[in-house]
């Protein structure tokens, strides 16, 4: 049976251990990120490692020393494979391919293959145990097989690992280059301590000070883990797509700090620089208070959320200034961003971050206006179209007839401008058209609406307004249309509209239609009455919606009631 003796050289290697297991529990804690698996499986190789020589050091006899040695090469093979993989991953690269695993596996199993049955004695020669004081250790007595197929292997691997590391550090934001450094550390660590070893220059002789070192390895990746969160926020697993997204993508912590951001965030936001990660986005984004507040609904909608993990992302658009930092003069409206914002949580837990992607929809606002634009103005006069008069001008008089307030529709005709358009073409009555919409508008306050109901109709709303004052600005109406004529008027020409007025009553039978049909008969009576004329139609009806038969006033327009061609009597 084998006996076990206490030696004082296992206390810093059973500190390393207990590091070992926290940091186990720290990568279970984030189990759901791609790396975890990986920096368990190295923590696993170091914690049997260290363990095994724990045990080799207490061990009596040679057979038993060389047992537990044995089974700490498994370790020592598996730690530099599975820490290559790790910084493989944290690199932003893919990990090894599956060719690459098997070659690395097949040269890892010939080597302990090697370790274990010790052919001929090419890997240990004649080892024995070497007493120092109270330290029993196993003086190995390495051969070729330890020289040069064990260390190529294996620092083989450790230096790929430590190359990658400080390639990384060269294009990291300032907080992961210390992050960086913290690893590339508790890398060479253990290296440089093997290293010692394994030339003879041990202070303690035959005791591998590798695996004390452990201990602070721990502590530097305790460091980079809990002070710059690898796992939430580094990112570990950030694919190298994100950097040639063409949106741009910041990564938050909780505590309201810019953790991260792609090239694409950079020229969307130009006030961020290398040296803005660490720093609160309250100091980044203080010029742009429209998404600074955005940050902060998302992040306290996240804190409240049951399950953060599950929640949506939530998009917001909101107006920002210049994206290049140049005023652009000829853009119509500012600058929009669509910013898409979902939490960061791992394993069910609290959310430890915000993604925001922000993208630039200027152009699609612009469209979207301009296809609006196109589909409630007139092309011609710059009113609205009949639908959207239509629609506005229902919601109106629906809120004033519930509400017991006056509004009243204007019908406004153009006299006689089938002719212009015969005798003279239809570019002399388009010119007619746009000279009275536009002195119509000119006359109107604001909140009054016009729109283009047909080809020579116009219908005005006036809010609030009763029948004494809508006959006063009719008259107004009446008088611009007749005050303008357009570049190519003749002296024969002489612009003049008909106007028919209708006030809703607020009576129960009161509608848009019944309002729009008062008005239409009143129009006809102007136009029957001379034209250049207005029609009121009377209030006195029990409804604007009735049988038709309103009585009219009629007023009549200037003395100058002429036509628009004055020997023609047509329409």
């Amino acid at each position: 049976m084998t006996q076990y003796d206490y030696t004082p050289f296992v206390l810093p290697l059973a500190l390393s251990a207990a590091f070992c297991i926290a940091m186990l529990l720290l990568a279970w804690r984030n189990r759901a990120e791609p790396v975890a698996p990986w920096f368990a499986a190295t923590l696993v190789a170091l914690l049997v490692w260290t363990v095994g020589y724990m045990v080799e050091l207490m061990a009596v006899g040679l057979g038993a020393k060389i047992f537990w040695a044995n089974l700490e090469y498994v370790a020592t093979i598996a730690l530099p494979l599975v820490w290559l993989q790790v910084v493989l991953i944290y690199t932003r690269r893919r990990g090894l391919s599956r060719t690459w695993w098997i070659v690395l596996s097949l040269i890892g199993a010939v080597v302990l293959v090697g370790v274990f049955l010790n052919p001929g004695r090419l890997f240990r020669v004649a080892p024995h145990v070497a007493v120092h004081g109270s330290l029993s250790a196993l003086h190995p007595d390495y051969g070729p097989i330890w020289s040069f197929g064990w260390i190529p292997f294996t620092y083989g691997l450790l230096l790929v690992s430590t190359f990658l590391l400080v390639k990384q550090m060269r294009h990291a934001h300032r907080i992961h280059v210390r992050q960086s450094v913290a690893l590339l550390i508790a890398t060479i660590l253990p290296l440089a301590a093997g290293t010692v070893y394994a030339i003879g220059l041990s202070p303690w002789p035959d005791y591998n000070p590798a695996m004390a070192l452990i201990s602070i390895s721990g502590v530097l990746m305790a460091y980079a883990l809990f002070s710059s969160r690898v796992f939430d926020l580094a990112p570990l697993a950030r694919d190298a797509v994100v950097e040639h997204l063409a949106d741009g993508v910041l990564v938050l912590d909780m505590r309201g700090r810019l953790m991260d951001f792609n090239p694409a965030a950079a020229r969307t936001f130009p006030e961020l620089d290398k040296a803005s990660v660490g720093l609160p986005v309250a100091q980044l984004f203080a010029a742009r208070p429209a998404v600074l507040c955005v940050f902060e609904e998302a992040a306290q909608e996240a804190r409240e959320a049951d399950r953060p993990e599950d929640a949506p992302p939530q998009a917001w658009e909101v107006e920002v200034g210049g994206l290049a930092g140049v005023a652009d003069a000829s853009r119509r409206t500012p600058h929009v961003l669509n910013l898409l914002v979902t939490p960061i949580s791992s394993g069910g837990g609290a959310p430890f971050g915000l993604a925001v992607v922000a993208q630039d929809v200027t152009q699609r606002v612009e469209l979207l206006e301009d296809a609006l634009q196109l589909a409630t103005t007139d092309g011609l006069t710059g009113v609205l179209t009949r639908r959207r008069f239509n629609e506005l001008a229902e919601l109106e008089v629906a809120r004033a007839i519930r509400h017991g307030l006056q509004v009243t529709l204007l019908l406004l005709d153009i006299d006689r401008l089938k002719l212009v358009n015969d005798t003279h073409g239809h570019a002399a009555g388009d010119a007619v058209l746009s000279s009275v919409a536009a002195a119509c508008q000119s006359a109107l306050r604001a909140g009054e609406l016009i729109g283009r109901l047909g080809g020579d109709e116009f219908g005005v709303l006036l809010p609030l307004t009763g029948a004494d004052e809508a006959s006063r600005v009719a008259e107004r109406l009446r008088r611009a249309a007749g005050a303008c004529l357009p570049p190519e008027a003749a002296a024969t020409w002489c612009s003049t509209v008909s106007i028919g007025v209708a006030t809703a009553a607020s009576q129960v039978g009161d509608s848009f239609g019944g309002l729009m049909d008062a008005a239409d008969q009143a129009l006809y009576v102007a136009k029957e009455g001379g034209r250049d004329r207005i029609a009121v139609a009377s209030a006195e009806s029990d409804s604007l919606a009735d049988d038709g038969a309103l009585p009219l006033a009629l007023l009549s327009g200037s003395d100058r009631a002429e036509p628009w061609i004055r020997d023609d009597p047509s329409r």
